[in-house]
């Protein structure tokens, strides 16, 4: 009996002290658009090397339209995001870069650079 309690103390400390835990933001950038001018969006274009190939998808819908877009990277590098409104348009640059060695993928620098307000208005242009 003593022998069995002292086997499973063992067990115990051992797998405590082996865990690592990462706490990993989800890569990527999130484009939010105010709700009163989702209706306006006409498309969400991306350009560069780290956006190559890839689409904007609409993470959150609008009473018409979207209200948020999600945006992943392909590779490391610079993205150009353009919201294009009916009347006017929306920049921002994002730079990717690999995550640390405990969160793999492709995370915006710096981390805030991740969340984007797209806003309407005649001098938009600036980086979220």
């Amino acid at each position: 009996m003593m022998r069995s309690l002292l086997l499973v103390g063992l067990t115990a400390t051992a797998c405590s002290q082996s865990k690592t835990e990462c706490d990993c933001a989800d890569p990527g950038v999130h484009v939010h658009v105010p709700p009163e001018s989702a209706a306006a969006v006409t498309e969400v274009r991306l350009s560069g090397p780290a956006c190559s190939g890839q689409k904007a998808t609409c993470t959150q819908a609008a009473a018409a339209g979207c209200a948020a877009y999600g945006i992943a990277a392909s590779a490391a590098g610079t993205c150009q995001i353009d919201v294009i409104f009916v009347d006017t348009t929306f920049t921002a640059t994002v730079t990717f870069a690999p995550g640390d060695s405990c969160c793999t993928g492709l995370y915006p620098t710096p981390a805030n650079a991740g969340e984007i307000e797209a806003t309407r208005g005649p001098s938009d242009g600036g980086a979220g």
